[in-house]
């Protein structure tokens, strides 16, 4: 009767996700780049009342023009609220291009139209003379800028040679402080206008799982020449990053090759290992897209103008220097979800602590009590961990089959790990317990780590495919508290702190760090009220 119960009330919780609505808007750290920087962004996901949707744990973000898309990136979200960057193509031709975000949940929207919530960014390719003519306009002078907007209740106000933001109600906000160089540049969408697309409330659909937990990867196996294997249907497959065993995931393909992973959001570039449990003659994995062409609207047109050589010349060393010269001290990392299986309850074996041996079996025989090498009743190779089970607490070898993982990828092939020069091995991580990964459930894992951490001279053989995978952006600020010696302070962003949050009763001290040479600048604040009023302000200052 219990499970009964279970479904009945899980089924309501899924169809009431499905059928929420929620959309995705961005702020950036200012409105104009040279081609191969990064664009910093701050993610604002809401739900219809303009309140921040904790549905959607992860945001797609394009760059795109009529040309198609130029730049892709992942935003991990917490409660609504997300940051990342996205990198401009170094060979990005000069002209205004579009950037716009969605989630899978908003995908299900009738009247789903991420052009609708872009904002436009400009782009100046200092290193090309290539340019998107259809997009571009040429002046004698460029027209006056506009006056600095402001709305909303956040204020900023100058006190003893500092600023400090103030806010006569809740709400979260990004903050940047950027180079004025006087190019032209447009102003973030309305957010009015935004807000209002919202309360429209469009019929939905259900055909897009809502992303809860993190991004879900869909892939399908075939043989190399692009054909389904039906004999593999149920075989288990698994996703792992080397070096990282906090991104393990495993699926069981479906009949026509399928395999679904529910992620916690893998975070970085990097590369991926795909293990099948079975070993094929030859095998193929293709993983499906998240990103969506986009029809541009309307775009406006860039001005050019003999005027803007020297600042086009200042963009672009910038951007030269900055690419130079990037540090981590000027890009402190926000915490973000990171999820392991494991944690920190293991048996951890260094083995620069015993005497070194020569072969990995002689490391099982005279070191690891918790784990044995031995042949199973078929004659494979087959490495076991005593674990304990929920009704057992005595630790104790059982017939189902215990991971192994070489540098957080599974290793299906036992006979593989113990032929491994255990020389490269600097440690071995036993957890004495059951885990379920997808459908199968293993007793114990072990994780052979390596110096390197990524599979130095591993024989894998034809059972695993090392692949390119675009994880989510790393949530990043740019504080430029601390310059390492020697770095020209030619920074055009000098501070962009994405995730800020005030109430009525705190403000916030902005400290800018000076730059080498005088300037304009201009601190702008973007976001919205607990109550889903927009907020923008932007105030010009000058440097001597």
């Amino acid at each position: 009767m219990n499970k009964w119960i279970t479904l009945l009330l899980t089924i309501p919780f899924i169809l009431g996700q499905a059928l929420a609505q929620e959309r995705v808007y961005i702020s950036t750290d200012r409105p104009y780049y040279a081609a191969g920087e990064a664009v910093c962004c701050s993610v604002f996901c809401l739900d219809p009342d303009a309140v921040l949707s904790g549905i959607s744990a992860i945001a797609y973000l394009e760059l795109y023009s009529a040309d198609g898309v130029a730049a892709t990136a992942k935003v991990g979200l917490a409660q609504g609220r997300g940051a990342g960057t996205l990198r401009i193509p170094a060979d990005l031709p000069t002209g205004n291009y579009k950037l716009a975000a969605f989630t899978a949940l908003e995908r299900n929207s009738e009247h789903f139209d991420p052009d609708k919530g872009s904002r436009v960014i400009s782009v100046y390719n200092t290193r090309q003379s290539a340019k998107s003519e259809a997009n571009i306009e040429w002046a004698e002078s460029l027209p006056a800028p506009a006056a600095p907007k402001t709305s909303g209740p956040v204020e900023i106000v100058s006190r003893d040679g500092r600023w400090v933001l103030r806010c006569s109600e809740p709400a979260t906000f990004s903050l940047s402080v950027f180079r004025d160089e006087g190019l032209p540049g447009y102003d973030p969408q309305d957010a009015s206008a935004f807000l209002a697309s919202l309360r429209e409330r469009p019929a939905v659909k259900t055909e897009h799982t809502p992303e809860y937990d993190g991004e879900i990867l869909r892939a399908r196996v075939t043989d190399g020449e692009g054909n389904v294997m039906p004999a593999l249907a149920g075989t288990d497959i698994y996703l792992g990053c080397p070096g990282n065993d906090a991104d393990i995931y495993a699926a069981s393909l479906g009949e026509d090759g399928s395999a679904t992973f529910y992620t916690a959001n893998i975070y970085g570039d990097k590369e991926m290992a795909i293990t099948l449990k079975e070993k094929p003659a030859d095998w193929q994995i293709q993983f499906e897209s998240p990103f969506i062409p986009i029809e541009t609207g309307d775009m406006p047109k860039m001005v050019l103008a003999p005027s803007m050589e020297p600042a086009l010349t200042r963009l672009g060393f910038s951007a030269q220097v900055t690419g130079a010269f990037e540090a981590d001290t000027l890009y402190p990392v926000y915490p973000f979800r990171q999820l392991s299986f494991t944690g920190d309850d293991r048996v951890r074996y260094r083995l620069d602590d015993f005497t070194r041996l020569q072969s990995m079996r002689e490391i099982f025989t005279e070191y690891l009590r918790e784990m044995r090498a031995r042949r199973n009743d078929d004659g494979a190779a087959e490495i076991q961990v005593r674990c304990q089970t929920r009704f057992n607490q005595v630790p104790v070898f059982q017939d189902r089959p215990s991971l192994m993982l070489l540098d957080g990828v599974p290793v299906p092939d036992h006979q593989t790990l113990l032929e491994y020069d255990p020389l490269l091995v600097k440690y071995i991580d036993v957890y004495p317990y059951e885990y379920a990964f997808g459908i199968t459930r293993y007793a114990g894992v072990a994780n052979f780590v390596t110096y390197r951490g990524d599979m130095p001279s591993a024989r894998l053989g034809g059972s695993v495919k090392i692949i390119d995978f675009q994880g989510v952006s790393y949530p990043v600020a740019i504080t430029g508290a601390s310059f390492p010696e020697g770095y020209p302070r030619v920074r055009q962003t000098l501070l962009w702190e994405p995730l800020v949050s005030l109430d009525a009763t705190t403000g916030k001290t902005v400290d800018i760090p000076l730059p080498e040479s005088p300037g304009t600048f201009r601190i702008q604040v973007e976001g919205f009220t607990a109550t889903g009023k927009p907020v923008f302000q932007q105030i010009s200052v000058r440097i001597p």
